[in-house]
């Protein structure tokens, strides 16, 4: 009996090991194990319940089959930005989604006819939705909003009722869309099947210096949503264009195709990766739903089920990458296409062609009309990442619990905001081995990828135990961590030090207690803003054994892994922008490089210190021995 438990053991062992690489494919890839299947379910619900209310409607109205075509996809896209807000704002949604579905309604009918107008008016329509979230957070609502019905329009097979009587029933059908996704996500959220997503208000000075911030970037140059709203503009104005030029019966393929590449890029490496991949998936997508929809005779009902199947299939695997959605919304319009009897050989060439059209002007666009550099998304990001890891090391002794939880989840964020540019970076690095300025944004990538796990465990021992923030070797590991962000900081800045200040990793600090102590002390430790006393941090006993201070104070250990690990990451963080920014020259012109200011990027100036030509006056009037206690300092 104990030989075959051991041989079943083994067995089971060898057969885990063989299908592991299938289950990490199925846990990573497709996002299982998170809440997107359960979020894919929920969103099901609210479309399947806007779905047959907007039937009941036609039936008993005698209204055209354009009004359940806009509540399904109303509901598809409505779920999603609903739930990934923290407090919505049910008047405001209500209000903003009726009167854009009214307007929506009458130029969906001018596209439909080939009017000019309608095309003119759905781009400016567009690009406004876009522009308008520089003004905050309620005007970025009400944009994306707005754009929801006009995106419907844009895929409705055969024209739409026009005059009052028609936006009259589409704000209704969009008014009934709120209440079905509201009722069904308050459902979830009150049994458990999603967890609300909670935001706490940030402190009144981190507020008023990412107001500021933002400020002083905006005079010196075109916004990111100015840019993005230009570019989305002249990528669909031109595939209006050439798309009515070229194929008037089938024009919405190329307007449908650039819409999808241009939405949300961020930078040129990620214009080219995602717009190939989520062309390519569009019309991978295409091809399949056009060979699947010739099975079936026009307004056949497997077709519908199938089209709701795609759209689940969708909202479960966006998250994990955009070229899913666009391959299973492409796939869904193309089925609902073969519904009312739009499919055949020719048709799936002209589609094709009409995704090609649209790829190549989304591309273009993004690529030559005002574009963004990467690497300059990749160094704003990473500046507000050590900013927020800084914010999070201050408040660790004293803030309150949600405070704490706040700068957390800015950490997790700023990492997530990173990793979604990985791709195109990482691409390039392989591309580019012995190049180093096309290596660093992707390796500091890569070093941010503990950060998420540490800050968690920061907060969550720092509130379950107290004592154990004050400890020596916790201070001096922050204060040695917050001097290297605000080095790496500098580093990241348009005006980087010629010789830079040398980073120190956790393991010299905690080896040798009074020397790292030492060292610390050249960036003012003792200042409120890095949260460490220089009484603690001078103290040798942090270098005690790890099991006796477990044992005397309970969360030690677990905290000062935490705090080591968001130092060495933001160690390899200077290394990796040092060795590639700096070896193309910037460090020897400093404020001629050709690197753009980002926000959050300076180091914070020395609390009483002169800035500019004042301190090098008050540098010039110091004694002789002043001035060399100074540099000692320093060194």
């Amino acid at each position: 009996m104990t030989t075959v438990a051991e041989v079943s053991t083994d067995n089971t062992r060898d057969s885990t090991n063989r299908y592991a690489p299938l289950t990490s494919l199925l846990t990573k890839r497709l996002q299982l194990g998170n809440a997107a299947p359960r979020f894919a379910v929920v969103s099901m619900a609210a479309m399947l319940a806007s779905f047959g209310t907007a039937v009941l409607v036609d039936n008993l109205f005698d209204q055209k089959v354009d009004l359940v075509i806009l509540a399904i996809a109303l509901a598809v896209m409505l779920a999603r930005t609903e739930h990934t807000r923290a407090s919505p704002s049910i008047v405001l949604t209500t209000g903003v989604l009726a009167a854009a579905a009214a307007a929506a309604s009458g130029v969906g009918e001018l596209m439909a006819r080939d009017n000019t107008w309608g095309d003119v008016l759905f781009t400016l329509v567009m690009g406004c939705s876009i522009w308008v979230r520089r003004w905050g957070r309620g005007w970025s609502k009400a944009g994306a909003l707005t754009a929801l019905p006009f995106v419907a329009a844009l895929v409705m097979p055969f024209p739409r009722a026009g005059g009052w009587q028609g936006a009259a029933w589409s704000a209704g059908i969009a008014v009934m869309v709120v209440g079905w996704v509201t009722a069904v996500l308050w459902i979830a959220y009150r049994i458990g099947l999603l967890t609300k997503p909670t935001t706490v208000p940030p402190p009144p000075a981190a507020a008023a210096g990412a107001a500021s911030a933002g400020t002083s970037v905006g005079r010196r140059r075109v916004s990111a949503t100015t840019r993005m709203a230009v570019q989305m503009s002249a990528a669909l104005g031109s595939a209006f264009a050439v798309g009515r030029h070229f194929d008037s019966d089938h024009w919405a393929w190329p307007v449908l195709t650039a819409f999808i590449v241009c939405s949300g890029n961020q930078g040129r490496a990620d214009v080219i990766h995602k717009g190939l991949l989520r062309a390519t998936g569009a019309a991978v997508g295409t091809a399949a739903a056009t060979g699947l929809a010739d099975q079936f005779p026009p307004g056949d009902k497997i077709s519908v089920v199938i089209i709701f199947a795609v759209l689940g299939v969708a909202t479960w695997l966006r998250p994990a990458n955009y070229a899913y959605w666009a391959a299973c919304l492409t796939a869904a319009v193309a089925l609902m296409y073969g519904y009312f009897g739009q499919g055949g050989g020719d048709v799936l060439q002209q589609r094709l062609e009409g995704i090609l059209i649209g790829a190549v002007l989304g591309i273009s666009a993004s690529w030559f009309i005002l574009p963004v550099r990467t690497t300059d998304v990749v160094r704003k990001r990473t500046a507000a990442l050590l900013a927020a890891t800084g914010a999070l090391l201050t408040s660790a002794r004293d803030a309150s619990p949600a405070i704490r939880k706040q700068h957390a989840a800015d950490v997790v964020g700023g990492v997530a905001a990173l990793h979604h540019l990985a791709g195109p970076l990482k691409l390039r690095r392989a591309l580019g081995r012995w190049w180093r300025a096309a290596r660093w944004p992707a390796d500091v990538i890569d070093a941010t990828a503990p950060c998420s796990s540490a800050a968690r465990t920061v907060v969550r021992q720092s509130i379950a135990h107290p004592a154990a923030v004050v400890e020596p070797s916790v201070t001096a590991l922050s204060a040695v961590a917050l001097a290297n962000i605000a080095a790496v900081r500098t580093s990241l800045g348009p005006r980087p030090a010629a010789n830079p200040q040398p980073l120190l990793r956790s393991r010299a600090v905690l080896a040798d207690g009074a020397d790292a102590a030492g060292e610390a002390d050249t960036v003012e430790p003792s200042d409120p803003a890095h949260g460490a006393d220089p009484a603690h941090a001078a103290d040798p006993a942090h270098a005690a054994d790890p099991a006796a201070d477990e044992d005397r104070t309970p969360g030690l250990t677990d905290l000062r892994t935490a705090i080591s690990t968001l130092n060495d990451a933001v160690v390899t963080i200077g290394e990796s922008v040092r060795m590639g920014l700096h070896r193309r020259g910037r460090a020897a012109r400093p404020g001629k490089g050709r690197h753009r200011v980002v926000s959050g990027s300076r180091a914070p100036r020395p609390a009483g210190g002169a800035p500019g030509r004042h301190a090098a006056r008050e540098r010039e009037s110091q004694p002789a021995s002043s001035s060399t206690a100074t540099k000692r300092h320093r060194t």
